[in-house]
């Protein structure tokens, strides 16, 4: 993602009119680490996620 990204030439906008495709790819390498961002950077800074499902007015 680090390499897609340093392609991309400032600024973003002049990139994604002159060159979409390096734009396009850095985003798709930055998605396809999404999965990696959301798991593991709770557990590097030492966050706990908790998932409670509460009563609502609607139950």
């Amino acid at each position: 993602a680090l390499d897609a990204l340093s392609l991309v030439q400032a600024p973003l906008s002049g990139a994604i009119e002159g060159n979409n495709e390096r734009v396009v790819n850095a985003y798709n390498e930055i998605t396809r680490q999404l999965v990696n961002i959301k798991t593991d950077m709770p557990s590097v800074l030492c966050v706990s996620i908790t998932y409670v499902d509460n009563a609502s007015d609607s139950d």
